[in-house]
């Protein structure tokens, strides 16, 4: 009897385990990608090998003064003396000139208050950040434009067309390929490229090699992380009907890709300035691809601003003003529509 029952549940079948296809269509973009990942990994190499050179190479060191300020005096041509002062400690440069005609005093208030110091030393992060998630949009971009082309181009399309995987599922993976897939990696590989960063800066600063505006004091780690990841979501966002419009491209031109996903806009633009002196659909075109800055964020005044550039914390991030904006919903109407076509255009163009 225990042999019988044995036999029974032995040659019961197995279950069928479910096959998702979504998940190995993404698979497959990252196999037949690799620049997905290379590229951001490369870009993070030259920067952190071109900090090295900055701060922890032998050349051009800048020498940190311990003291709480320098005085400088050189005797000028015409006979007057000319006395610098520096302070170290709050960035305040005072110059004096003694001459027959009188005394002239000028200060030269740098950056003193504790918002404008912390924007100051995170600049080298800053740049790295900035520096990758525009190497990501130039291989989002090129990815959209010849991910559905080169399927064809290859005639590969065929056998993928084959297996069980509707054409709205292979087109869904490659749109989340830029929507989601290369924004999470730029940001993993931000945060290692800014701590290494970190790190070689802390490891020059106890040798006395860099200068102390070189080392990141953040005003809050979470507020850091906060304000990159609410960057990425929004630019993303932004720049989404670029991404549709180069799908569709992909999926409908046979050759010269690039030529038709940019001529359509030139010719419209050149028709606009031609018929009517104005340059709106040109701004609408290219503000497309400056990832959402002025819609997302809030405007930078002038006090705002260390060395030309904005000082971007959490008081800075507006969404209500990014949501309440037409041009997001519209842009990510164009985008939903151009999805649409490109997997129209899947399922019915000719695969030749």
């Amino acid at each position: 009897m225990s042999n019988q029952s044995d036999t029974l549940s032995a040659a019961a079948p197995t279950p069928l385990r479910r096959t998702r296809p979504l998940t190995w269509s993404i698979r497959r973009e990252l196999w037949e990608n690799r620049s997905i990942w290379i590229a951001p990994l490369a870009i993070a190499a030259v920067l952190i090998f071109g900090f090295m050179l900055g701060v922890v190479g032998p050349h051009h060191m800048p020498t940190v003064h311990r003291s709480s300020s320098t005085v400088v005096t050189k005797t000028l041509s015409d006979g007057s003396v000319q006395v610098t002062r520096r302070a170290t400690n709050d960035g305040v440069t005072t110059s004096g000139q003694v001459s027959p005609s009188g005394l002239s005093v000028t200060v030269d208030a740098g950056p003193r208050t504790p918002a404008q110091r912390a924007a100051l030393a995170a600049i080298p992060y800053d740049i790295a950040a900035v520096v990758l998630l525009v190497g990501m949009t130039i291989v989002a971009l090129f990815y959209c434009l010849g991910t559905l082309q080169n399927e064809r181009r290859d005639r590969s399309i065929l056998f993928w067309k084959s297996l069980p995987v509707s054409d709205l599922t292979a087109v869904t993976a490659k749109a989340i390929v830029p929507l989601a897939i290369l924004p999470a990696v730029t940001f993993v590989v931000i945060l290692a490229t800014q701590l290494v960063i970190y790190g070689l800066s802390q490891v020059s600063q106890l040798t006395g090699s860099a200068s102390e505006a070189l080392v990141w004091t953040p005003r809050s780690v979470l507020e850091g992380l906060w304000v990159l990841l609410y960057g990425e979501i929004t630019a993303t966002i932004w720049i989404a009907p670029v991404y549709g419009w180069l799908l569709l491209i992909s999926g409908w031109a046979r050759r010269g890709g690039f030529l038709w996903a940019i001529l359509p806009p030139l010719a419209l633009s050149l028709i606009e300035r031609i018929a009517f002196g104005t340059t709106y659909l040109w701004h609408i075109f290219f503000s497309r691809l400056n990832g959402g800055f002025d819609e997302a964020f809030v405007t930078p005044t002038k006090e705002s601003m260390t060395a030309g550039i904005p000082i971007v914390g959490v008081d800075q991030l507006d969404p209500g003003k990014f949501v309440d904006n037409p041009a997001v919903w519209l842009g990510l109407a164009f985008a939903g529509a151009c999805f649409a076509g490109a997997v129209w255009l899947r399922r019915y163009r000719d695969p030749g």
